[in-house]
């Protein structure tokens, strides 16, 4: 988990590079958690996300150990993002 600032969710939300190299962060609004949340990264495999309640922002990341696996899966990072959320 990282917090911050709402401006880094937008940050998140917009990028569309990283060091000049392409490397897009959305993926698709996932409805119900803060004021708003995405998820990310935009294959096949979401292991991220990003939340903004208010003037703050937190992301979840679940390391991948596979092509295919992460640590947890996005409903587990939801849960986890609910509860967070309604405490920002």
């Amino acid at each position: 988990m990282n917090f911050g600032p709402a401006a880094l969710y937008q940050r998140a939300k917009q990028q569309k590079t990283y060091a000049g190299m392409p490397m897009p962060l959305f993926h698709a609004d996932v409805p119900g958690i803060g004021d708003e949340a995405f998820d990310s990264a935009p294959w096949p495999l979401q292991y991220v996300l990003y939340v903004r309640r208010g003037a703050n922002a937190a992301s979840f990341t679940a390391y991948c150990v596979s092509a295919n696996k992460a640590t947890l899966t996005m409903e587990q990072l939801e849960a986890v993002a609910r509860t967070a959320a309604s405490r920002l």
